[in-house]
């Protein structure tokens, strides 16, 4: 998987994905929707291109994309 998060980061740069436990706890939470999942990175992409660059990743990889609604991210949960 540390091939998966050196292409990440090459993607979005290093600010813009992390797999810490604090991270991955925090996007973890489907506020009241859905039992917690854990996964396995949180990407924020900035640009359409980087979006379509992560999922081209994930569909060659076979990992799933859960998509975050706007306003999960703020900057006290930047890594």
């Amino acid at each position: 998987m540390s091939d998966i998060l050196s292409e990440l980061k090459t993607i979005v740069g290093g600010r813009g994905v992390t797999n810490t436990p604090e991270e991955l706890w925090f996007y973890s939470r489907d506020p009241g929707v859905l039992d917690p999942h854990w996964p396995d990175y949180v990407v924020a992409p900035k640009t359409t291109e980087e979006v379509q660059r992560i999922v081209q990743l994930a569909n060659r990889e076979r990992i799933p994309i859960v998509p975050m609604g706007n306003g999960m991210r703020s900057e006290e949960h930047t890594s």
